[in-house]
């Protein structure tokens, strides 16, 4: 899952497993029985030769015959030329970009990421794009009501209760498709920072600028294959209108190729003369991460957030670290004897141990930030990859450097409260757009072929 598995030479065209449980058609969807049965008349379907029998993610995401990584569920719709297709419209269109993917095209293209930020807003623009906009700023959102939410729960709860961010499409994707139902419970509902950049898309900019939703293209860059999956989900489209709040998803590996073919003369294309969310990449400057952070922060921005209320109120003893391969644990000791614990644990094999503990009841933890990758969405299955396998972490760590030069987090704070009460004012219930319906998935049939994969 994640940055694990990287699928080079594979179509977008799904292929359906032999044990997918979706009927098609020529294929009964009773379960067949080892029984000899009297031949019964059936008329045969009609199938035309050249029909496509085609899969869609929606069909994957409800369905619980396959438990396979992200990565491998490819979408015919969610490619670099539908992206264009769709940028080339007479629709408005919006591509919002994540720093984690402007790094890893500025380390394979030895440009920094203030010069790489103003390539790619330059060349979406060329293209189609109205507005090209940092994700970090959605994924503030994000943040201070992933806060709102641990706050309130550590308020009302009685005991250890384990909240995990649900950020992660490939986590989350586990979890729900899980044989127990022991993992859901515990995901935090607050969106990813690419889901919330499309409700404020096609809800607060559409309410704003008064246009339809189905006039919108929103495109986004991402550095994780999973997130096609995620844009996809039903619960991530408008209401009332059959159009998802992303369209599309493309990742480096995908824009590259484009961007090596676009000549960029370095000049600024810009939307207004002052610097704000919507157009700050074309100017070059890239919000980045929380305090040196590379896959969001939750847990940082957390963890910094509770020790400045528990000085506050001279409730904190003291801040415990630990940290080892992709794990880290924050422990705040206070003065009435209770401590509360956050992790984060990135990569399968701390996600496999934490799930282990959560089937053994050891729910001493307060709060995960998970991600599926291994050193987070810096190595995001989408980034550009090393052709040596073995110098894949060289690779990533040039990566880190180059976005360590996305410092601009004092546009977050100037403009947030000024979009969030703008967006409460057009839509009282706009906070139902930063949460998300994460849910169990039933498995099969217990006499399926599927479900002996399950």
């Amino acid at each position: 899952m994640g940055g694990v598995v990287k699928l080079a030479d594979v179509s977008d065209f799904i292929t359906p497993s032999q044990a997918c449980i979706l009927p098609m058609p020529g294929q009964s969807d009773k379960p067949k029985s080892s029984l000899v049965k009297l031949r019964e008349k059936s008329k045969k379907p009609i199938v035309k030769p050249d029909e496509k029998i085609m899969v869609t993610l929606k069909d994957c995401l409800a369905c619980s015959g396959c438990v396979t990584t992200a990565e491998t569920v490819l979408i015919q719709s969610q490619t670099a030329e539908e992206m264009l297709s769709g940028l080339a419209s007479d629709k408005m269109g919006f591509v919002t970009v994540s720093p984690q993917a402007l790094a890893s095209l500025a380390a394979e293209l030895d440009m920094s990421i203030s010069d790489m930020a103003v390539m790619v807003a330059r060349y979406f623009k060329v293209k189609g794009a109205s507005y090209v906009i940092d994700s970090s700023f959605g994924r503030y959102f994000s943040l201070m009501e992933s806060l709102t939410e641990l706050k309130s729960r550590l308020e009302s709860r009685n005991g250890k209760e384990m909240l995990i961010s649900g950020i992660c499409p490939g986590f989350v994707c586990y979890a729900e498709k899980r044989k127990q139902n022991d993992v859901v419970p515990m995901i935090s509902s607050i969106r990813s920072p690419q889901a919330i950049t499309g409700a404020l898309i096609k809800d607060f900019l559409v309410r704003k600028m008064n246009l339809d939703p189905r006039s919108v293209y929103h495109v986004a860059l991402m550095p994780c294959y999973d997130k096609k999956l995620e844009a996809s989900r039903a619960d991530f489209s408008v209401n009332g209108v059959d159009v998802q709040e992303t369209d599309c998803v493309v990742t480096p590996s995908e824009l590259l190729p484009l961007l090596k073919e676009f000549e960029h003369d370095g000049g600024l294309m810009t939307s207004g003369n002052e610097i704000n969310w919507l157009n700050s990449l074309e100017f070059g400057e890239v919000i980045g991460d929380y305090e040196g952070e590379t896959s969001g922060g939750y847990t940082k921005f957390i963890l910094d957030a509770l020790t400045r209320t528990f000085k506050e109120n001279s409730q904190l003893v003291d801040v415990k670290t630990e940290s080892q391969n992709d794990l880290e644990r924050f422990t705040l000791n206070l003065t009435n004897g209770q401590s509360l614990t956050l992790l984060k644990a990135y990569g399968f094999r701390n996600i496999q141990n934490l799930v282990r503990r959560i089937q053994q009841r050891k729910n001493e933890v307060d709060y995960v930030e998970v991600m599926a990758c291994p050193k987070g969405c810096l190595n995001g299955g989408g980034q550009i990859r090393n052709p040596e396998p073995a110098l894949q972490d060289q690779r990533v760590l040039k990566v880190k450097e180059v976005y360590k030069q996305a410092t601009r987090r004092d546009l977050l704070e100037s403009e947030y409260l000024q979009v969030r009460e703008e967006w409460e004012s057009l839509n009282p219930s706009f906070r139902d757009l930063l949460v998300a319906k994460i849910k169990h998935v039933e498995g099969p049939a217990a006499n399926t072929v599927a479900a002996m994969a399950w």
